[in-house]
């Protein structure tokens, strides 16, 4: 089966955005991660932003930009999902979505993920905003990171946990005199009241993690997720993190619809897509339907809805389809 085939299997996905996927996925599946690492500027691992004189925390993220002349202005920003750090796999994930369009500059930011990693954490005082469902210290360093670079126009990206910081980023990026023009949020844990239970929810997810990393039949995709584990202890010490359980509070609750309705609200001329499995453990169907309904009500043309049919959460890790999914959305 080929890759469009594979793909099309979830979502009739548009022509163009299929030969991208498959024309990034044939070139890189011929070299190694370390080959790609080094050709796409990444072999030093991720950068580190100047510690900022009223937090002196650290921004911890990859930049990467194409080689020909592109619009200095403008970038696509990409959170990674919880506890999930810019890693090798985050960053194989980053090259397969740039490949597609390699004339877009990508930013992609990490969350505090493995203990030991300083990088990208909460400040004390902002973890009960951040526990009550206010999300904007998540990503405030990301923002003045892209303001110090000149950036003045932005594309927010995001899947699970990663769906709600972009949504934030849509409606904060003013504060930073940032205008967001499109987004795409993708399987967005908080559409449910559901407490300890998004838990259970997210190891029964796992079950079938395995299942999408080898769909995608890349070798530099095995080789950067072997490089990147560093063992479940340091992964789940990470996630027990305080700024880490503040944020699962918040995704416990029905909460995104509003972070999506705020970002459509405060960037009037943002258009935006909202993706989602219909057979994820995390991201109800139903409820993402009623979501997707609401939006596209109170801001008509400027909402676009993909249910991916038959999709688990863990559909983000198959990167060919991660980056079809964020390659339709960008064209509502």
């Amino acid at each position: 089966m080929s890759t469009a085939e594979r793909l099309q299997a979830y979502y009739n996905f548009d022509e163009d955005v299929l030969a991208a996927v498959e024309d990034a996925a044939e070139r890189q599946n011929r070299q190694s991660y370390t080959e790609l690492a080094d050709a796409y500027g990444l072999a030093d691992g991720p950068l580190l932003s100047r510690p900022l004189p009223d937090t002196h925390r650290k921004l911890e993220y990859l930049d990467l930009r194409p080689a020909v002349e592109y619009d200095e202005t403008h970038a696509r920003l990409l959170f990674a999902p919880l506890g999930i750090a810019v890693d090798e796999n985050m960053a194989m994930r980053a090259m397969r979505l740039f490949g597609t369009q390699p004339v877009e500059r990508l930013v992609v930011v990490g969350s505090p993920a493995l203990l030991g990693n300083r990088n990208n954490l909460l400040r004390f005082s902002d973890l009960p905003g951040t526990a009550a469902g206010n999300l904007s210290h998540t990503v405030w360093l990301a923002l003045r990171q892209l303001q110090d670079d000149g950036v003045r126009t932005l594309d927010t990206l995001g899947y699970s946990y990663g769906a709600d910081r972009a949504a934030t980023a849509a409606s904060e990026a003013a504060n930073f005199e940032i205008e967001a023009e499109r987004g795409v949020w993708a399987e967005s844990p908080a559409v449910a009241n559901r407490g300890l239970k998004l838990l259970t929810d997210f190891a029964r997810s796992g079950k079938v993690l395995d299942d999408y990393v080898n769909a995608a039949q890349s070798d530099p995709l095995i080789e950067a997720r072997k490089i990147a584990h560093k063992g479940s202890a340091r992964y789940w010490a990470g996630m027990a993190r305080v700024g880490n359980l503040a944020t699962a509070i918040t995704l416990a609750r029905d909460s995104f619809s509003g972070r999506a309705l705020a970002a459509l609200q405060e960037q009037p001329g943002m258009r935006a897509t909202v993706a989602w499995g219909t057979a994820s453990e995390i991201t109800d169907n139903d409820r993402m339907e009623q979501i997707a309904h609401d939006l596209q009500t109170a801001f008509p043309g400027r909402v676009g809805a993909l249910a991916l049919e038959g999709m688990h959460h863990a559909g983000g890790d198959d990167i060919d389809l991660h980056a079809a999914i964020m390659l339709q959305g960008l064209k509502v």
